[in-house]
């Protein structure tokens, strides 16, 4: 009896230290292709909690599954994202995770050249391409160039489960519907947390007359460098 007892309690400590080292990250490898889930049309599923639902997706308010965010690379299999650890559209790890990079397996976020040249873009830092989700690492940064990344969500339409797919930002677009945030800015989609705005500004008649102007200042703003990059 003793000696179960032991054992028992050994196996009980073995099991609380595997579970409490598990790390929680911020991608999931899933079954689904971009194919896939652009034609994916299911009959909704009724639900009272998560556990009731598919994998990869939770119970709302109005009791039925849904799905949540996924990125897709080419024809490869897409990546669950776990929007408890990272936000797909600030592109960044949730607060209490930020001092946790190593989460990042692969590195999801991705910049185009040109905003890197300009230092208006960053990413986690890459040793090598397999670090990223693009496939491609510069000095450190993931490069968005040459591949196609679509950031899909599940959508409930109707009595149907559907999904909306759009280019992650940083890849390259002719026009806004191709990208998910329905923002194409200089050929590229950009996020919420990047904006290009332009102000139309004229200097007031009470002025010096050497110091009237008309210009125009282009100004872009990214969160992750707290910059911005002035043309005259």
């Amino acid at each position: 009896m003793g000696k179960n007892l032991i054992y028992l309690l050994i196996t009980l400590e073995c099991l609380i230290y595997l579970v409490s080292s598990v790390d929680v990250s911020a991608s999931i490898l899933s079954n689904y292709t971009l194919s896939e889930l652009s034609s994916y049309n299911q009959k909704i599923v009724q639900c009272q909690s998560d556990s009731d639902c598919p994998f990869g997706s939770d119970c709302t308010s109005e009791k039925v599954c849904v799905f949540g965010y996924y990125l897709c690379k080419n024809k490869e299999k897409c990546l669950y994202i776990n929007t408890d650890v990272y936000d797909p559209i600030s592109e960044e790890l949730i607060v209490e995770y930020r001092d946790n990079v190593h989460l990042l397996k692969p590195i999801l976020k991705s910049c185009n050249k040109e905003q890197v040249e300009d230092k208006i873009c960053k990413t986690d830092t890459c040793q090598g391409p397999g670090d990223c989700l693009s496939g491609s690492c510069k000095d450190g940064i993931c490069i968005s160039d040459d591949v196609d990344i679509r950031l899909c969500k599940g959508l409930k339409k109707d009595d149907k489960m559907t999904f909306i797919c759009g280019k992650q930002a940083q890849m390259s677009c002719d026009d806004d519907s191709e990208c998910y945030n329905n923002h194409c800015v200089k050929d590229y989609c950009e996020n919420q947390t990047t904006n290009i705005r332009e102000f139309s500004l004229s200097i007031d008649d009470d002025f010096p007359e050497e110091w009237k102007s008309d210009f125009v200042i282009s100004i872009r703003f990214n969160s992750d460098y707290n910059n911005y990059k002035e043309i005259y």
